[in-house]
């Protein structure tokens, strides 16, 4: 189950055996809750565990003496992680004269860090005498809404759309 929350605190402890693990305490607009994480989840996420820091948690919950218990089974920035969801934006330009624009912008801002991951999706739609032409650009990106403002923002860009 995936979780979204703002980290308050986080108490790590070693267990008998040696094993790190930790109690990460959250809050989001319903309140707050607990997740404990483990060595391996906790030492790939120590830096992302920070105080007022929001993030995505992927959990494992089951009911235990009557209670949920939440285990963390991956931790990631919730901007990286909205960065990257699959959306796809439609581009409308009144002619070809900002695609030039349009590009610089999505190579500077959309194309993803290696080894990073975008699913986002890029279309430009294109006018041609009666039809529009519609040009899907391969690959993933980060379509972030600062991504979508700076495309609207272009001269010649008539409108951006999120589908």
């Amino acid at each position: 189950m995936a979780l979204a929350g703002s980290v308050i605190a986080v108490q790590q402890r070693t267990s008998q055996r040696g094993s790190k693990y930790a109690f990460v305490q959250l809050s989001d607009a319903g309140g707050s809750y607990e997740i404990t994480m483990f060595s391996e989840v906790l030492a790939a996420s120590k830096d992302v565990l920070e105080s007022g820091k929001p993030v995505l948690l992927q959990t494992a919950a089951r009911i235990e003496d009557g209670q949920l218990r939440l285990t963390g089974q991956s931790v990631r920035e919730l901007d990286a992680a909205a960065a990257s969801a699959p959306v796809a934006i439609r581009i409308w330009v009144e002619d070809a004269e900002p695609i030039g624009s349009v590009k610089t912008l999505i190579e500077r801002d959309a194309i993803p860090e290696p080894g990073a991951q975008a699913n986002g999706r890029i279309s430009l739609v294109i006018p041609d005498g009666e039809h529009d032409v519609v040009v899907r650009l391969d690959g993933g990106y980060l379509c972030t809404p600062q991504l979508h403002a700076a495309l609207k923002a272009i001269p010649g860009v008539v409108d951006v759309q999120e589908l």
